[in-house]
């Protein structure tokens, strides 16, 4: 296997802990280990805290989302569209096709006046195994519209309508649309991404490859001030609300995600892309920690996340017992037996 490439960037402090691991148990043995790597970095863009490889290139992939959102807002195309907070929310989601995702992409669609074929996202079955079982007893297939990503292109195409760009091709490279979206991830960053690797995401259209570190730097200026741009402070502000106050639609019922920003009354909202990676935002502690399993497996992101986010924020009450379902989840065989669980550890 050809080694990722590493990202230039700023030497990154190491602090507190020097390493993730993730232990799957049976029994009273580990059975498997797997690396995650992990950095911290606070809306001024100083490192807090970095764990493992975090200056190794990888794919935000979903998790930059609400960034990608970001000149949905800046244009004005959002206000010209009369988007409400659903569609905004819809727009940095990566959903499970449940009725409500549905019903919201369906009335968005409809706005833009745009057929279905306008959406180059592809088609696949809700990852709702409710909202699947729906779709083979009435239609028996799922449309572009029920793709986990949805929301995206249809933010997408509303820009390029409001801005006068074409529709058709929306996803290649070199369309405006593209161009428009990949400027905010620049800028946050200050520096010319033009030689990053960039490939095509699951749902077409380019993703950009940038370090660990990046993804928790450039999130983590959702919570800066942006003062001297009033645009793109208003726009940072939005989103994230939104992402706080609809964790339902950020994802969907008994997700990660949902679980995590809703236990916590959106003062931590969390977002998981594909391969293992995934972010959360301390909107009180103003910073943003950025994850990445190392074999790309999901469950360990959500509990290296579980586990880290404690110990840089406040976590209590009732949102106690959510973080410790993730941290630490008993791995059960198919009759219901427990045989295992999933242990982090951190390493100096």
């Amino acid at each position: 296997m050809t080694k990722p490439k590493s990202v230039p960037q700023r030497s990154v402090a190491r602090r507190r802990h020097a390493s993730i691991e993730v232990q799957i148990r049976r029994g009273d043995m580990v059975e498997s280990e797997h690396a995650v790597a992990a950095c911290v970095v606070d809306s001024a863009g100083e490192t807090v805290a970095a764990y493992g490889e975090v200056e190794r290139a990888v794919y935000p992939r979903s998790t930059i989302k609400p960034l990608l959102a970001m000149p949905l807002l800046e244009t004005g195309a959002a206000a010209a569209f009369a988007l409400n907070d659903e569609e905004i929310a819809l727009a940095c989601a990566s959903h499970t096709g449940e009725p409500v995702h549905l019903r919201i992409a369906e009335t968005w669609l409809g706005r833009l006046d745009l057929d279905i074929d306008a959406l180059a996202c592809g088609l696949h079955f809700p990852y709702d195994e409710f909202a699947a079982r729906e779709v083979l007893a009435h239609d028996g297939a799922p449309s572009s519209l029920h793709n986990n990503c949805s929301g995206k292109p249809l933010g997408m195409l509303t820009t390029a309508l409001h801005c006068g760009d074409p529709v058709m091709g929306y996803e290649k490279t070199d369309h405006p649309v593209q161009q428009r979206v990949r400027r905010p991830l620049a800028d946050l960053l200050n520096r010319d991404l033009a030689a990053a690797p960039t490939a095509i995401d699951g749902c077409s259209i380019p993703t950009i490859a940038v370090s660990l570190h990046d993804i928790a730097a450039m999130m983590a200026q959702l919570l800066a001030d942006h003062s001297a741009r009033p645009q793109r402070a208003a726009a940072s502000r939005r989103i994230v609300r939104v992402m706080a106050e609809h964790p339902d639609l950020i994802t969907g019922s008994g997700r990660f995600c949902t679980d995590i920003t809703r236990a916590t009354a959106g003062d931590i909202v969390v977002k998981s892309g594909a391969e293992g990676v995934a972010i959360a935002l301390l909107r009180d502690q103003g910073m943003a920690i950025a994850v990445k399993s190392l074999d790309g497996a999901r469950r360990d992101a959500e509990a290296a996340m579980a586990t880290l986010v404690p110990v840089f924020a406040p976590v209590t009450g009732t949102a106690t017992a959510a973080f410790a379902r993730y941290a630490a989840p008993a791995i059960e065989n198919w009759r219901g037996v427990r045989t295992g669980a999933i242990q982090v550890v951190l390493a100096n």
